[in-house]
């Protein structure tokens, strides 16, 4: 199998984790190959501070990632936590750091104020609350920032084995959210048919 650029599948980097959503779920096949094109080839350096994913096919339409000193202190330490977390600066957030930061710095203020209090709490420790967001994602369909979490939550320490159980997790629930909402509908037609509450 050949991703659209003509890269062997099996020479992405995660192409085993997300081979697995695919074959679990069923449903992730056509996002999850785009989510392949979308990861960093091998690194040998450290990433800088606000670099974008350089080889993001969108790249070129994200905008320009500004500089630290284009931005208040406290949204460069927000722009530094996605580095923090993926190893780069990923485009999506990139791009909204770059048009937000720029038309509305107090927006973007918020929505990272959100961020940071729902990521960094004292509820759940970091390798936790991106397990938790791999399994989300993976449910929502959103099979880039799946990949994007689950490299997070495997450099906060999580095993393959951890992984792979949230991927069962999200193919359970995906599986049985139909029978269940399936089962209840044909029971309530059931009992009105009959007379029944």
């Amino acid at each position: 199998m050949e991703t659209r650029s003509g890269r062997p599948f099996s020479a992405l980097p995660g192409a085993r984790l997300v081979q697995l959503c695919v074959d679990v779920t069923g449903g992730l096949c056509g996002q999850a190959w785009n989510a392949l094109e979308l990861l960093p080839r091998g690194r040998e350096k450290p990433v800088d501070r606000a670099e974008v994913a350089q080889d993001h096919y969108r790249r070129q339409d994200q905008g320009t990632v500004m500089s630290k000193k284009d931005l208040p202190d406290d949204l460069a330490k927000f722009r530094d936590s996605y580095v923090e977390m993926f190893g780069t600066l990923p485009p999506l957030p990139a791009g909204r750091f770059a048009f937000s930061g720029d038309t509305d710095p107090e927006a973007l203020r918020l929505w990272e104020q959100l961020r940071a209090r729902a990521f960094y709490n004292d509820v759940f420790d970091m390798k936790t609350t991106q397990l938790i967001l791999f399994g989300m994602l993976l449910v929502e369909h959103n099979a880039i920032a799946a990949q994007a979490h689950a490299g997070a939550a495997h450099r906060a320490g999580a095993s393959w084995e951890e992984l792979h159980k949230v991927v069962e997790l999200a193919s359970a629930t995906g599986a049985l959210y139909p029978a269940n909402q399936g089962s209840a509908l044909l029971n309530g037609l059931r009992d009105k048919e009959q007379g029944g509450s």
